[in-house]
């Protein structure tokens, strides 16, 4: 038995065992310094001195994992084609992936397989994080909840503290509003998220945050009885204007237009109902 070792770029496999006239090393696995598989590989066809076949070779690998293929074997050498990817991935890195896809190409590209490809990784990491399609949806909406809720919880924090319950609304309307205005193809995920799948998330849910957030709004100005069917009042509101705004059936109007009257409607319509 004899050994080889084989150096790729600034990292070293260990040592390989070698029977002796024996170098069917057609199919090598890649281990990272953990030992955990991460990826495999087999042999392109070839002449009559390359071997055919598929087998796990374990390879140790220091700082980066690799996808390892094999497309030649000599009488003692081998070579070999490598893909690094990182070692970690996080769900910030993910997301950001995820967004941009959906910019870009729309909900139905969004698949674990092409976000995968995007961030580099292979399908099966991202497994680690969504179970399915329907969570990685579910994750996507959540994260989208979680931009609107930070956005909403802005602009209250910079309000004078004397702002008046009917501005704080308004301010709401407005930042709600805007933001599904500027981000289309994301509010829609928001809107489109399986609860199943949803439910299934760990806590924080963001999704589930903006529902106390808005009531506890809205409440100042209408009462604690009428607050959530005010908070519901308002939700129908914006979402049948985005609506029709995405359906182009307002015949081209500002939204400033059409925002501003429905907005004064809708406060003022809360506020004489509960006076």
């Amino acid at each position: 038995m004899t050994t080889e070792r084989h150096q790729l770029g600034d990292s070293l496999f260990s040592e390989l065992p070698v029977a002796a006239g024996d170098h069917d090393h057609s199919g090598l696995v890649a281990r990272d310094d953990f030992g955990s598989l991460e990826s495999e590989a087999g042999i392109a066809p070839g002449n009559d001195d390359r071997m055919r076949g598929s087998h796990e070779t374990p390879y140790a690998l220091v700082g980066l994992r690799y996808t390892v293929s094999i497309f030649a074997l000599g009488s003692s050498r081998c070579t070999v084609n490598t893909m690094a990817y990182p070692n970690k991935i996080d769900s910030r890195t993910i997301m950001d992936a995820a967004f941009a896809l959906l910019e870009r190409e729309g909900e139905d590209a969004l698949t674990l397989r092409r976000l995968a490809r995007d961030v580099g990784v292979t399908a099966n990491a991202l497994y680690r994080y969504f179970s399915s399609r329907d969570m990685l949806i579910a994750a996507a909406a959540d994260a989208v909840a979680q931009r609107l809720y930070l956005a909403i919880e802005q602009a209250m924090a910079e309000l004078p503290r004397d702002t008046d319950n009917k501005a704080r609304v308004r301010k709401l309307l407005e930042v709600y509003s805007g933001f599904a205005e500027r981000n289309p193809t994301l509010y829609r995920i928001f809107l489109g998220a399986r609860r199943e799948a949803a439910s299934e998330l760990p806590h924080p849910r963001y999704h589930e945050l903006l529902w106390p957030m808005v009531v506890a709004i809205v409440e100042p100005l209408t009462g604690a009885d009428d607050a959530p069917a005010a908070a519901v009042t308002l939700w129908g509101l914006l979402h049948g204007i985005w609506s029709l705004r995405q359906a182009d059936v307002l015949g081209g109007k500002k939204p400033s237009e059409i925002d501003d009257y429905a907005f004064d409607a809708l406060i003022q319509g809360l506020r004489a109902l509960t006076t």
